[in-house]
């Protein structure tokens, strides 16, 4: 079997030479870095990889990390995939056709888009339609995962205000952009629901005036936490900063594992799957149970017993599919709980080209404090046969 080539989207935060959040994306774009873009916030950027394997992915993302915090040291300024605090700082949309055409259809709620940074990682669909809907339904499944233990997780088992509004208000007409959604049998089951889903888009813009020949389409209209792209991959959206770079490469890691298991275990593996993570053999009531665990995930996170039982399962199997040396490079969303916070801030920071100075320590250690977990690879009975 052809290998899935990977490629990573990763999101910061612009702040200022104090650590706070700033409206200066465009000095930084000025300096004409390859794979570095703007996004909707002039407070916010975003560092694209090379499509490759996951080493490839790994130093292209460290290296263009490190350009970019080499101009903005230039520029006194600094980035890093952090949250955007609430308080009296707004960021400002940037305008443009697509935009300007969203922020109409959804009105004020489109603004809070502007303060989310994410991580995105994008797998090349295979050839084969059979594969193609597994490797969707695995994303799919993946959604309680990675609210949990990414950026999104909740503060010390708070719910995730901000992400739960981002995900149930921003785009609250289109259940499908912002929820999950659901599993299907065949690859062009997704693609016609695709087309659907921007035909309901179209008809809201068309009752509000609001022109979109030429801007959006059946791919770009769409922003849910698992979407086609016109590119030929398949990508899964995980809202909300995740300060430790290592982890989310790891992440990336432990997804293509999994990806790869159930592509090669067929449809008697994916079964097999996700019948062990949701006790049911029906669709309908494997994305109800699914739906229901990534809200759970947002409002407590691993703190909810059931989603750290389904994140230690999911990752064990994720893990099985690993090389040795990919093993490895996993092992940064791996190791154990009480690894130091202080060594997790030093990575980021070292992948990011920067220096701890007391500003950031602080900064960091507030952010770790909010967001550190680790899974272990502990795995449920159920899952033991799946995950051998």
């Amino acid at each position: 079997m052809k290998d899935i080539t990977v490629g990573m989207e990763l999101e910061l935060l612009v702040l200022d030479e104090h650590y706070r959040p700033a409206n200066e994306a465009d000095r930084l774009l000025a300096h004409g870095l390859p794979g570095v873009i703007p996004e909707c916030s002039k407070a916010m950027i975003e560092v694209n990889t090379i499509p490759g394997d996951i080493f490839a992915v790994r130093d292209d993302l460290y290296a263009k990390l490190r350009a970019l915090a080499s101009v903005a040291e230039q520029e006194n300024l600094r980035v890093l995939p952090l949250d955007m605090a609430y308080g009296d700082f707004t960021p400002v949309l940037r305008s443009g056709p697509r935009y300007e055409a969203k922020a109409r259809l959804l009105g004020d709620k489109f603004s809070r888009c502007g303060g989310i940074v994410g991580q995105h990682t994008h797998f090349a669909l295979l050839p084969d339609d059979d594969d193609c809907v597994r490797q969707v339904n695995f994303l799919i499944a993946a959604d309680p995962v990675g609210i949990a233990t990414m950026g999104a997780s909740p503060r010390k088992g708070v719910w995730n205000a901000r992400l739960l509004t981002y995900r149930n208000e921003v785009y609250g007409e289109f259940a499908y952009q912002s929820g999950l959604q659901p599993l299907k049998r065949s690859f062009a089951s997704y693609l016609h629901e695709l087309e659907e889903e921007f035909v309901r888009f179209q008809s809201l813009a068309a009752e509000r005036a609001v022109s979109i020949d030429g801007i959006m389409d059946s791919y770009n209209s769409i922003a849910g936490p698992v979407r086609l792209t016109r590119h030929g991959t398949v990508e899964t959206r995980t809202a909300g900063a995740n300060p430790d770079i290592a982890r989310s490469i790891g992440y990336s890691a432990l997804l293509l594992g999994g990806m790869r298991r159930i592509v090669a275990e067929g449809v008697a593996g994916e079964e097999r799957l996700l019948y062990a993570l949701t006790g049911t053999e029906s669709h309908e009531e494997q994305y109800a149970y699914l739906s229901r665990l990534s809200e759970q995930a947002l409002r407590l996170g691993t703190h909810d017993p059931e989603v750290s039982l389904y994140v230690d399962s999911f990752t064990a199997y994720c893990a099985g599919g690993l090389s040795a040396d990919e093993r490895l490079l996993a092992e940064a969303y791996l190791c154990p709980e009480d690894e130091s916070p202080g060594a997790v801030l030093r990575r980021c920071v070292d992948a990011a080209g920067g220096v701890v100075d007391d500003a950031l320590a602080r900064t960091l250690h507030r952010v770790m404090d909010a967001h550190y977990f680790r899974p272990s690879l502990r795995a449920h009975p159920v899952m033991c046969e799946v995950v051998r």
